[in-house]
């Protein structure tokens, strides 16, 4: 999903004026996209801050097209993404999954097409300010959740991708009622989280 234009803004703005780009009683996604902001389009740079409430999280995301730099403006946190190597297992190549916790003025990147997952772990929300480089037409493409890419895959194109019946592809990957921001697991489930099992079924 992505900001459409609807007009230029040469000035001085405010992200949170935006709508949400998405959201929901979990968290929030407000962004400032090239789209809309002639300052922003010359760079080619989005703006982005996300809230994510107490005992939330958001669901697993990537980026079709900006790599993200994000830093820590309030609370912490956990995240979980692809990351850049593979490493071999049974003859495949897999990805290694990126693990670690935030916390405030923490900095971390988010390379274009790299899923990621971040929850609130703390006792306040967490909240993220971003600067997403090569920014225009990037879209969010969700792999869990109600609003899921795969919702809009064929069943038999399912089957063909992961061998396995579609019946259990979409238990895996569509399990959830809610779309973007979900409830996050309780802590001592937190270790065997759901990224995991998505980013193995999928990597």
């Amino acid at each position: 999903m992505s900001q459409h234009v609807s007009h230029s803004t040469r000035g001085p703005f405010n992200v949170l004026n935006q709508r949400p780009l998405i959201g929901n009683r979990f968290g929030q996604y407000f962004e400032a996209a090239p789209e809309r902001f002639q300052q922003l389009r010359d760079l080619d740079v989005a703006v982005g801050i996300m809230n994510i409430n107490r005992g939330g999280m958001i669901l697993p995301v990537y980026c079709t097209r900006a790599t993200w730099l994000v830093m820590v403006a309030l609370g912490t946190g956990r995240l979980e993404m692809v990351g850049s190597q593979s490493q071999q297992r049974q003859g495949h190549n897999y990805q290694k999954a990126v693990r670690g916790s935030v916390s405030v003025g923490d900095v971390f990147v988010i390379p274009a097409g790299h899923p990621i997952t971040v929850m609130a772990t703390g006792e306040s929300n967490l909240r993220m300010v971003g600067f997403g480089i090569n920014g225009y037409n990037s879209r969010l493409n969700f792999l869990a959740g109600q609003e899921s890419i795969w919702r809009n895959v064929k069943r038999q194109a399912k089957e063909l991708s992961f061998n396995m019946p579609a019946r259990e592809v979409e238990e895996i990957l569509q399990n959830q009622n809610e779309s973007y921001f979900v409830a996050a697991p309780d802590q001592h489930q937190q270790q065997q989280y759901v990224l995991s099992s998505i980013l193995e079924f999928l990597f």
